[in-house]
């Protein structure tokens, strides 16, 4: 390349004109430079951005506050601000482990069973929705938990996917179980200590399948062996 540029040189311009150097240096940046505005329109005219910044998606629990067994109403919002239909969409929300699904107000052909929210198949250019998914939050106290909503789609004018995600943090500070442990004290140092464990039901609910460990090794927190109880509404 810069043997030819030195041969056109010497041969155009070198003994020809009064200030051929300089008159040659400025060719070759209007040619460079004209080169560089062709490839910019070409990138431009064939270059397609991705419309996931002009998808709105949001997440929420409600307003009110929520303790560890409540029944708690996930709510989906998204809107299509852009110009573009949203073709093939997939809405899929990842819940914690402890989420249980009621299922006589959120059914399956709803959500399904791959936390897919089947009834949800395209989006239209300005459209909006919401979705709900209602059901009962078990975590452990203050420990944080992720809700992540996810919205895959192919834009109308697009062969590739795009996606864009939302998520909120659960950090539940109690649970509507309210326990509570009492050792009696003794003056033998040798006598056996006894103890009371008591579990109150703060809900307005019956709450079933409440399992008793046994055994306090954090290795083996077997079930299987464990006494299991129901409680009402506020009982104990």
């Amino acid at each position: 390349m810069l043997k030819h540029l030195n041969n056109h040189y010497h041969k155009k311009y070198h003994g020809v004109y009064a200030h051929a150097k300089k008159l040659f240096a400025f060719d070759l940046a209007l040619l460079f430079f004209a080169v560089a505005m062709i490839a910019g329109n070409l990138f431009l005219f064939f270059w397609k951005p991705s419309i996931a910044g002009l998808i709105d998606l949001s997440i929420s629990l409600g307003n009110e506050r929520i303790r560890s067994g409540d029944a708690v109403n996930v709510t989906i919002n998204f809107t299509n601000t852009s110009k573009i239909k949203l073709k093939d969409v997939s809405l899929g929300l990842r819940l914690p482990k402890g989420f249980i699904v009621d299922r006589n107000k959120t059914s399956a052909e709803v959500f399904s069973d791959h936390s897919i929210f089947t009834l949800v198949k395209e989006l239209n250019a300005g459209a909006s929705g919401q979705v709900e998914v209602r059901g009962w939050l078990w975590i452990e106290p203050k420990k944080e938990e992720r809700f992540i909503v996810n919205l895959s789609y192919q834009p109308e004018d697009k062969k590739n996917r795009e996606q864009k995600l939302s998520s909120i943090i659960a950090n539940i500070p109690e649970s509507v179980l309210l326990t509570k442990l009492d050792f009696s004290t003794s003056t033998f140092s040798n006598s056996p200590a006894r103890f009371s464990y008591t579990i109150q039901n703060l809900s307005d609910r019956t709450i079933d399948n409440i399992f008793i460990l046994q055994n306090l090794d954090v290795n083996n927190l077997a079930q299987k062996n464990s006494p299991k109880i129901s409680l009402s509404a506020n009982e104990t």
